[in-house]
């Protein structure tokens, strides 16, 4: 059975690329067709693989720079991709790649991130003029009818995808490798692990530490590292670290006293990197941390998304214990394993039918 991932962009590490991974872990060394391929920025499971084909879009001028500009193009390029001689190919989308055509007997999976965030989820672009707006709304619909089965990586993505596309998702998390960490005794922080990022509403955090007598450590860089730096300006208790290699970030999860999650994600994986390292998660009561933690159990919520209520849940958190085998415990249940015998399950219930 001859079987091609699809893939939007691989041109940095995150969520996505790592379900990339576990996806070339189950079914081999298959071939990866993308948008765009920037080896540099990936690990080397992905950086040294030979059979990554991007597509032309590789070869515009200042790509690396520009791409988002290149949006109204994705749909006729995911159009162009040629899957002859492929008996499955699965697609790993958060946009454009759910539309690709296939030949009439080959069977497309697609694995559905979230419904395409600025079309559905966010205000029209500015740089978009509504018509062409409306034209890749119309056209990303009619891309979500075209997978013969839809996967979701989570129930609050599949409810999305009911509401948006009007079709049914079979749901498989991603995976978080638990054998990767491990426990060990906690000190006296709180950690925050995100992207920099304005979605990411890390100043929450910031905002609320700077009143709370806690330490906090930041990992992570992006565009608003200034701006949260400036803001905490005066906090002696906040600490940013920016990138940290993996070895370090297993040892910062398994010391803290807790993860703090101030973000709503489609899914998320940091949550239960930390779970998976015997610690808690003091999250936002939205998204995807609602099925990835356990309230009570593996964590605590707060609502609204205020500095004030997080301020109140980690005082509230103080004042509780919580297991770090039976937070671990938990994590298990999204183990890598469990995410490659889903997909055998679903291949081989699909490919029977």
């Amino acid at each position: 059975m001859k079987i091609a991932l699809v893939h939007e962009y691989l041109i940095k590490m995150g969520g996505a690329e790592r379900v990339l991974i576990d996806f070339l872990e189950e079914f081999g060394d298959v071939p990866v067709f993308t948008f765009l391929l920037d080896r540099e920025r990936l690990i080397s499971v992905l950086k040294n693989k030979p059979n990554i084909y991007p597509s032309f879009l590789q070869r515009y001028p200042l790509w690396r720079q520009f791409y988002r500009f290149y949006f109204p193009l994705m749909p006729l390029i995911a159009e162009s991709l040629d899957f002859s001689g492929f008996d499955v190919v699965i697609s790993s989308t958060h946009q454009f790649m759910k539309g690709i055509i296939v030949p009439q007997d080959t069977l497309h999976i697609a694995y559905i991130h979230t419904p395409t965030r600025f079309l559905w989820l966010q205000k029209k672009p500015r740089f978009l003029p509504q018509r062409l707006f409306t034209s890749l709304r119309e056209w990303d619909f009619l891309a979500a009818q075209r997978p013969d089965i839809v996967v979701a990586n989570s129930y609050n993505v599949a409810h999305r995808i009911k509401k948006f596309y009007r079709r049914k998702a079979e749901v498989i998390y991603p995976a978080v490798r638990t054998d990767n960490y491990f426990i060990s005794q906690p000190k006296d922080y709180f950690l925050l692990v995100s992207r920099l990022e304005p979605h990411k509403k890390t100043e929450i955090a910031v905002e609320a530490f700077k009143e709370l007598p806690f330490k906090l450590k930041v990992v992570g860089t992006g565009s608003e590292y200034k701006k949260l730096k400036k803001m905490a300006q005066g906090a002696r208790n906040i600490e940013f670290l920016g990138f940290v290699p993996d070895q370090e970030l297993k040892r910062l999860y398994s010391s803290a006293l807790a993860l703090i999650f101030p973000q709503e994600e489609d899914f998320g994986l940091v949550p239960l990197e930390s779970q998976a390292s015997g610690r808690p998660v003091i999250a936002f009561a939205k998204g995807g941390a609602l099925e990835t933690v356990r309230g009570g159990e593996t964590g605590l919520f707060f609502k609204p998304q205020t500095p004030q209520a997080l301020r109140k849940a980690v005082k509230e958190f103080r004042s509780q214990s919580f297991n770090p085998r039976k937070i671990r415990k938990w994590s298990e249940r999204f183990d890598v394993e469990v995410f490659k015998q889903k997909w055998k399950e679903l291949l081989d219930e699909v490919l029977k039918r």
